[in-house]
């Protein structure tokens, strides 16, 4: 997720000087959305779990957030050029 996150922070920095772009909009919910998964995770991690609870957790509370983020990228993949830095990232 790493890898994936900063593609979508260089399209918000390569769109930075437009004044309300959608491209800046929609790289800053992206990152936002992955940070929601990481702050999921990190949570889950704090806890004291199994093995087969921290699955049940995850199915629970991380696997929900990374399918909405997916919906979200599959829907931009075909508004976005993939070009552009933000279409780039998407393809990533």
């Amino acid at each position: 997720m790493a890898h994936a996150r900063r593609k979508f922070v260089e399209a918000a920095k390569a769109s930075h000087g437009q004044k309300r772009s959608k491209t800046l909009d929609n790289a800053h919910e992206i990152v936002k959305d992955i940070k929601a998964i990481y702050q999921a995770e990190s949570q889950i991690l704090d806890e004291a779990l199994t093995a087969e609870e921290l699955l049940a957790k995850r199915s629970q509370k991380v696997v929900p957030l990374l399918e909405d983020l997916e919906t979200k990228l599959l829907n931009l993949k075909d508004l976005i050029p993939p070009k552009t830095s933000l279409g780039q990232a998407i393809g990533y």
